[in-house]
């Protein structure tokens, strides 16, 4: 069912008399697929997160800009309306995205378009999930109880047993960020969005919940750093922003000893 709906949701993306209709089209496919939810068994949010880590896992990467923004616009839509979990969004699409820009090299297949493409877009999509205060989209503007329950998922993002995967995560942001085999958009879109994810209360309360696995997460990434200085510095200055604020100079000491 996943599968037909992305064909046609591809089809309306990549056909030039539909431009201009796109929202309208794409909110009819997110009603369409919250009705579908209503009548399984075990719900939406099941079968699209076995779709996304397994058939198309290997899909995905290829989608262009405009698919994006169609498919962008229906999980959001379904997050809204309950029909999604966020968690399903960053595990099936988010992460994986970011762990392929991260993992970009200069000898690899030259597909750089493509994966930029694909970075981008998760990251957006991040945001408009977990950051995005006042403008996520016209669909969900329309009536304010739809952010609101936006803002009830994001919950789950932030604490266990969850937030110990998402914590493990941002080191590739930063990755992402020294990885000069991607583009200087897409770089600049991930630290700017690493800098406010960081920032966020219920984020960093999360990390202080959780300093052990935050510790974890980037003394890993520093472990496979050795040979790269400036990803390793940047590696301890991501960790000195989420733990520290401009008066907590005594705790980035510390962190600095920890970690180097």
């Amino acid at each position: 069912m996943w599968d037909n709906v992305l064909t046609s949701l591809q089809r309306v993306a990549n056909n030039e008399s539909s431009a201009g209709s796109e929202d309208r089209y794409t909110s009819s496919y997110g009603l369409f697929l919250w009705h579908i939810d209503q009548h399984l068994a075990s719900g939406l949010d099941e079968e699209v997160l076995h779709w996304l880590t397994r058939p198309g896992s290997s899909q995905v990467g290829s989608f262009g800009s405009e698919m994006w923004n169609a498919l962008s616009t229906v999980l959001i839509y379904l997050v809204a309306h309950r029909s999604l979990r966020i968690t399903t969004v960053l595990t099936g699409l988010v992460f994986p995205a970011w762990q392929q820009g991260a993992s970009m090299t200069a000898d690899g297949p030259q597909i750089e378009g493509s994966i930029a493409t694909y970075v981008g877009a998760a990251s957006s999509l991040c945001e408009a999930l977990l950051l995005r205060r006042h403008h996520c989209d016209e669909i969900l503007l329309a009536d304010i109880h739809h952010y609101q329950c936006i803002e009830s998922r994001q919950q789950m993002v932030y604490s266990e047993p969850f937030f110990s995967t998402f914590i493990s995560k941002i080191p590739l942001l930063i990755h992402l960020e020294n990885n000069p085999c991607l583009p200087e958009d897409v770089r600049s879109q991930t630290s700017d969005l690493r800098c406010r994810l960081c920032q966020e209360e219920s984020f960093r309360q999360g990390a202080f919940r959780n300093l052990d696995n935050t510790r974890e997460a980037f003394e890993k990434s520093l472990t496979f750093s050795e040979t790269n200085d400036d990803l390793g510095k940047s590696l301890i200055n991501g960790l000195r922003h989420i733990l520290c604020s401009d008066d907590e100079g005594a705790r980035v000491i510390e962190i600095e000893r920890i970690l180097t």
